[in-house]
């Protein structure tokens, strides 16, 4: 009886982790805020968003020319490219700006899988996880999205982030006076 090994397409490896390394067949290019360009596959991008299913439905100019420039830092899209292959969350984790980026960007594109796994990282993390800024850019934009989403919990975790760094915020020059602490 002969044994054929199994594709692991599970988070942290595998077929998907070295297609996406491995760059092979490339069908389209995603382009950071500073311009590096990271080749990936059409199939890939649609399957995890319906706003990149619509792209590629269209003639729109990035679909004429194979690149999209994103609003995504280089470590954003390293970092989106690595959920939408691998669904890996290690980066954000280890940086919550990136995670707080992504979260964004998840909802601005209809990336609904990425949206809950920042919200459920953004929420599982100990209140002194991330600092005073990031935790004010979170803050701001979960009272933007509360409207739509109900992004309560993850507000909760901003408020929480902001108070655990109190004396950064009342030594900040740049909030001083925003907030009453």
């Amino acid at each position: 009886m002969t044994h054929k090994k199994q594709a692991n397409f599970g988070a942290g490896g595998g077929l998907n982790e070295k297609i996406f390394h491995g760059k092979r067949n490339s069908d389209f290019v995603l382009i950071s805020e500073n311009d590096v360009e990271f080749p990936c596959h059409k199939g890939f991008l649609n399957v995890h968003s319906s706003f990149f299913e619509r792209m590629f439905e269209t003639d729109c100019k990035e679909t004429q020319s194979g690149k999209a420039k994103l609003n995504l830092s280089e470590e954003g899209l390293k970092a989106f490219l690595d959920f939408v292959y691998c669904f890996k969350s290690d980066f954000p984790k280890e940086h919550p700006r990136i995670a707080v980026e992504l979260l964004e960007f998840a909802h601005e594109k209809q990336i609904s899988g990425l949206e809950e796994a920042m919200k459920e990282l953004i929420v599982g993390q100990p209140h002194d996880w991330m600092d005073l800024i990031d935790g004010v850019q979170l803050f701001l934009l979960s009272v933007k999205l509360d409207f739509e989403q109900g992004y309560d919990d993850v507000k909760k975790a901003a408020v929480k982030a902001i108070k655990a760094k109190r004396d950064q915020l009342k030594d900040s020059g740049s909030l001083q006076g925003a907030f009453d602490v």
